[in-house]
C-alpha cells in the first residue's frame, strides 16, 4: 500500500509543480518581468502548492480506499 501510495503522490507532485510552475511564471514575468527574486518567488509557491496538494490527494486516496476495503471486507464477512 505504501508503494502504491509513494507513487500517486510522486506522480501528483510532478504534475501540479510542473503547472504551478509554468502558470506562476507567465502570471510573475508579465507582473515584475525577469528579476531573481522573481524566480525565487515563482519556484518557491510552486513548491509549496504541489506539496499541499499531493498530500491532501493522496491522503484522501488513502481514506478511500480504506472505505472501499472495508466494504469490500464487510460483504465478504456477510457471504
Amino acid at each position: 500500500m505504501f508503494r502504491m501510495l509513494f507513487r500517486f503522490w510522486v506522480r501528483r507532485f510532478i504534475f501540479t509543480f510542473s503547472a504551478a510552475l509554468i502558470m506562476l511564471f507567465v502570471w510573475n514575468y508579465n507582473r515584475y518581468g525577469l528579476s531573481q527574486n522573481m524566480l525565487i518567488n515563482t519556484w518557491i509557491w510552486a513548491l509549496l502548492a504541489a506539496i499541499v496538494s499531493s498530500c491532501l490527494s493522496t491522503w484522501w486516496a488513502y481514506t478511500r480506499q480504506c472505505k472501499v476495503l472495508k466494504k469490500y471486507e464487510n460483504k465478504s464477512d456477510s457471504e
